[in-house]
């Protein structure tokens, strides 16, 4: 049996040598490699986003406690938008910055919660809108942002979550239909053509209408090569003729693909859009690999289709598309 002053001798020298442990002080906090800006980091496809909020100061800010939502554009969204590599990405952060949060909202938006609807309006951490739409096709439901597909939804980090997009989005800058035509060099002709004949006020309204504008080649092979010209024709007339490019509603170009998608087998579609003039105006949706590929429109009764040369420009009133020939 232990005597007691043997205990106590014990004791005394457990004492002193945990006295001279040094004190290292509270335990430094485990970095939290969950966030946001890890995520990006740890997916494969987004290498370009990773160098771009990086060179942002975006990082910095996914990694704060947030929420947030991000809407992440995937390698070859980058690589559609002009961007080949990461050193273009990595020279051109200035231009980036604001474009890049115009992807950030506050809070975590779940896909899986959204309802089915068209181009649902929520906010960016700019104070700018993007348009969701959510939208059954078969036995899938497909999500696009503005136009563009959400290729990966629902990933969950400690600070928010993530969904990959196939595009880099431009951020919603204009405020109105007139603004966005206005500000385009190429579609100057087409503005004036739209102002002289009355229709500003109302693409200038709170209501939404998508524009199909042409550009300056295109009124001028109408003979429209000036703004004299556009000034000395009929604005009654004019108006008449402007209306066969304006509809009710804001529809991106992929939102004809959702509201008629074509049938299994066949690679397009033809949705019929009723313009501002009353007359119906076909517009035939493409796909190849089972995936959107693009919106032709119809030249009147003709069987004749051609392309956008710019699609998807957004405002706060609608969605702008460019084409390069006439309708009717």
């Amino acid at each position: 049996m232990i005597s007691l002053k043997k205990y106590i001798v014990a004791v005394l020298l457990l004492t002193n040598v945990v006295s001279c442990q040094k004190d290292t002080g509270p335990t430094a906090p485990v970095a939290d490699r969950n966030t946001l800006n890890y995520v990006v980091r740890d997916n494969f496809g987004l290498s370009f986003l990773a160098v771009a909020l990086n060179r942002t100061g975006l990082e910095t800010q996914l990694a704060e406690p947030g929420p947030y939502t991000l809407l992440a554009p995937s390698d070859a969204a980058f690589q559609s938008a002009g961007f080949n590599t990461q050193a273009a990405v990595s020279s051109a952060a200035s231009e980036l910055a604001v474009r890049c949060q115009y992807h950030v909202l506050p809070g975590d938006l779940l896909i899986e919660d959204q309802p089915l609807a068209f181009n649902m309006e929520l906010e960016t951490i700019l104070g700018t809108a993007v348009y969701l739409s959510r939208v059954e096709l078969g036995e899938d439901t497909v999500t696009t942002v503005n136009g563009g597909r959400v290729l990966r939804a629902d990933t969950h980090a400690s600070n928010g979550v993530m969904h990959v997009l196939d595009r880099f989005l431009h951020p919603a800058i204009f405020d109105k239909l007139g603004d966005a035509l206005s500000s385009d060099a190429e579609l100057a002709l087409f503005y004036h053509a739209v102002k002289h004949a009355g229709l500003l006020p109302a693409l200038n309204s709170t209501e939404e209408f998508t524009v199909f504008a042409l550009n300056n080649t295109a009124m001028s092979n109408l003979g429209y090569h000036s703004m004299m010209d556009i000034a000395e024709r009929n604005p009654e007339e004019l108006r008449a003729f402007l209306e066969a490019y304006i509809s009710r509603g804001r529809k991106f170009a992929q939102d004809y693909y959702l509201m008629v998608p074509p049938e299994t087998g066949s690679t397009m579609s033809v949705y019929t859009d009723t313009m501002l003039d009353g007359v119906s105006q076909e517009i035939r949706v493409r796909r190849t690999n089972g995936l959107f590929l693009d919106i032709q429109m119809r030249r009147g009764t003709t069987n004749t289709y051609f392309a956008l040369t710019d699609a998807d420009v957004v405002a706060g009133n609608g969605v702008l598309h460019v084409i390069n020939q006439v309708l009717r």
